[in-house]
């Protein structure tokens, strides 16, 4: 008998069994796809969405199947399943010749072990199967966001970053993640939950001024997390070909004569997994986003994948941006000789031993410059190098200090707005605290860019406000 037409595997149609199973299927009178479908629901322990895609692929007629359309009809089929085993044994063995004759790929029949009966009811939803990182919040398209969600999601992950808990979803992340069913969102919650616990044993074992989102440290970690998320979506709704949960391509454009043939590559990738037609749509997409990572997504796990990955990483750089911000407010901190690393305990100003009493009796207090660099110099010496002409920038990284390292090197508090950067070209020796005085018309002097000379007790310091642009020059690392 053709492997199309079986009757004896349906019962006669009642619509109240089998409710609102989809006339592609033809229960009444049962197709090509209708077979395929039974017979990889049953024999194997694919998803839905993989079984929708295969019986598409076999039967092009049938290619606007859906994963809850297959799940549909497979579990009214499941309630009308012959009691006795014989009769199941031989329906069996047909739903095994049809896989074997239309060359599935599959080693046996998967009799025993887990089948779409015993999955939830799948969600579709629209994902972006080209998707561009740089263009996060650029549609509806999961994993990106809504234009107009972009602001305030920046503003809630780092609400969340400051008071917590990260594991928290922000109103545009929920906005997506009940879209995806209610399964899922428990497993995002997870992958969330072991995300933190890793930050938080890396920031408990490291000190604040370092930067958390570490590419060589953390991005390994971080598909990790992703493939987690597929991991668990897989073990509840079933596998999805095994390219799905990790392939992607990334493309730039870093010479014209040579962007053609990169883009060459990327397709040549992607032969045994797509349709030529789609390989040259492919291709033509790749074309018009020159010099951009493109992110190719073939299944719903790896939308999630993507999606996770984007929300775990807002979350690290929200948490960098706040540690960023306390390291600027706290400029650079005395430190014990003994806690210093082997390799920095010489001052690299000086290269006298930072710690350590020298000829002339004076003794170089160790300091850490967790502002910029991280790196330790002389108290002293960092004094005396802001005083000199070419002082003007950190003597290690040169990056140019916030006004509050200095309030804490020179130990003067001075009463401007936090934003407003200030560069010092010290010409006295300034030992005791003192507070220096600055009038409204010397502020609107450092606002056009002028200098402004100031009395500190009988010392004169001169004072330079830096422009917007440099301000932000420690901040682009």
């Amino acid at each position: 008998m053709s492997p199309g037409f079986y009757p004896e595997w349906f019962p006669v149609y009642d619509p109240r069994a089998f409710g609102q199973v989809p006339a592609t299927f033809g229960v009444g009178a049962p197709k090509f796809a209708s077979t395929i479908v039974l017979s990889l629901a049953h024999l194997t322990s694919w998803s839905a969405e993989r079984i929708a895609r295969a019986a598409a692929q076999k039967c092009p007629e049938h290619n606007a199947i859906l994963a809850e359309e297959v799940w549909d009809f497979y579990m009214a089929w499941v309630e009308h399943l012959p009691r006795c085993r014989s009769r199941l044994e031989d329906m069996e063995e047909s739903m095994w010749e049809i896989l074997q004759q239309f060359e599935f790929g599959i080693s046996g029949p998967n009799t025993e072990g887990r089948n779409l009966a015993n999955t939830p009811r799948p969600t579709t939803f629209t994902y972006a199967r080209l998707w561009l990182p740089t263009e996060r919040y650029s549609g509806p398209e999961i994993p990106s966001f809504l234009p107009e969600d972009g602001v305030d999601n920046y503003r809630a992950c780092m609400t969340l970053a400051a008071n917590g808990p990260l594991t928290c979803f922000t109103p545009a992340e929920l906005k997506i993640i009940e879209q995806l069913g209610t399964p899922v969102r428990p497993m995002i919650r997870t992958v969330m939950n072991e995300c933190m616990e890793y930050l938080e044993r890396d920031m408990m074992g490291g000190e604040f001024n370092r930067k958390i989102f570490d590419l060589h440290r953390h991005l390994g970690k971080i598909m990790q997390l992703g493939n987690r998320v597929v991991e668990l979506w897989c073990y509840m709704f079933g596998s999805v070909e095994d390219f799905a949960d990790s392939w992607n391509v990334t493309v730039r454009r870093d010479d014209e004569s040579e962007y053609d043939e990169q883009v060459d590559e990327v397709i040549s990738q992607l032969k045994d997994q797509v349709e030529i037609s789609k390989r040259r749509l492919l291709k033509n997409a790749v074309a018009k986003r020159q010099g951009r990572c493109l992110v190719y997504l073939n299944s719903s796990p790896q939308a999630i994948k993507m999606l996770v990955i984007c929300m775990v990483t807002d979350r690290i750089h929200a948490l960098d941006e706040l540690r960023n911000k306390r390291r600027q407010e706290t400029g650079a901190t005395l430190v014990n000789a003994e806690d210093i690393p082997r390799d920095s305990r010489d001052c690299p100003i000086c290269r006298e031993t930072l710690g350590v009493q020298n000829e002339q009796g004076d003794t170089e207090c160790p300091v850490r410059l967790v502002s910029c660099c991280g790196q330790y110099a002389g108290e002293r010496c960092l004094q005396e190098w802001y005083r000199s002409p070419q002082g003007l920038s950190c003597p290690l990284c040169r990056r140019t200090p916030s006004s509050s390292f200095f309030e804490k090197l020179y130990h003067v508090e001075f009463p401007f707005s936090s934003s407003a950067t200030v560069t010092f070209l010290v010409h006295a020796e300034v030992t005791d605290p003192t507070r220096a005085e600055i009038s409204d018309e010397q502020f609107q002097a450092l606002g056009e860019g002028r200098d402004v000379s100031v009395m500190i007790g009988e010392d004169m310091l001169t004072v330079r406000q830096e422009t917007a642009s440099n301000r932000a020059i420690p901040h682009l690392d």
